[in-house]
């Protein structure tokens, strides 16, 4: 099985510094373009399904590839964004000081519970479901999660058995794509964090202000 995991590309809420959590903030045209050079990308890959979560940045990214390839696209729940509660739709300069460490420690991959959303628990709990359903089946097949950036580091740290500190180490910008050839007997990871297809626009990855 090749299994590719994507981050969405540039969102409204990327550009304007909001937090987005599972808000619907769509892609903007910088976005677009980012979805059309990460779907050329696949070209010259394997593809046989899409993956996907139900906010529209992601689900866009994930149908502008699938458009590309003739691939379908199915929009599943666990794959989505960490429910950022009370901190949805801020800006980091509007939070209280409470908000701040909450945004912070999710930053950090620690649990939080102040703002009344998901923990970073609760999404490493759908990554872990998901990774256990495909390490049990291996498909012969390649398929293509498109997601968020709290819920992808969440799915390469149960791929990779990585600790919280490591999964708080890793930044993945806009439509960066990891590539991982799974077998029964390993996990070989192909590549960890591509963003070839964006040329020079290395702008996209992010601060902590954009992670969600």
């Amino acid at each position: 099985m090749i299994l590719y995991i994507v981050r969405h590309g540039e969102s409204t809420s990327n550009r304007d510094t909001i937090i987005s959590g599972q808000e619907d903030h769509p892609l903007t045209i910088k976005g677009k373009k980012e979805a059309e050079l990460i779907a050329k990308i696949f070209h010259a890959k394997p593809l046989d399904r899409i993956l996907t979560s139900e906010q529209p940045r992601a689900r866009q990214t994930a149908e502008i590839i699938g458009m590309a390839h003739g691939v379908p696209v199915t929009i599943d729940s666990r794959f989505n964004a960490i429910n950022a509660g009370t901190l949805a739709n801020k800006k980091r300069d509007e939070l209280t000081e409470i908000e701040l460490q909450a945004w912070k420690d999710i930053g950090a991959a620690k649990d939080n519970t102040s703002y009344g959303g998901e923990t970073v628990s609760d999404v490493i709990e759908r990554a872990h479901n998901v990774i256990d359903e495909m390490k049990a089946s291996i498909p012969d097949e390649a398929v293509c999660i498109v997601t968020h950036h709290m819920t992808k580091r969440a799915l390469v740290k149960e791929l990779l058995d990585l600790t919280r500190e490591e999964m708080s180490q890793m930044k993945f910008g806009n439509t960066a794509m990891s590539e991982f050839q799974l077998t029964p007997d390993a996990i070989e990871v192909i590549d960890l964090n591509s963003i070839d297809h964006l040329g020079e626009n290395t702008d996209t990855f992010d601060t902590l202000d954009k992670i969600l």
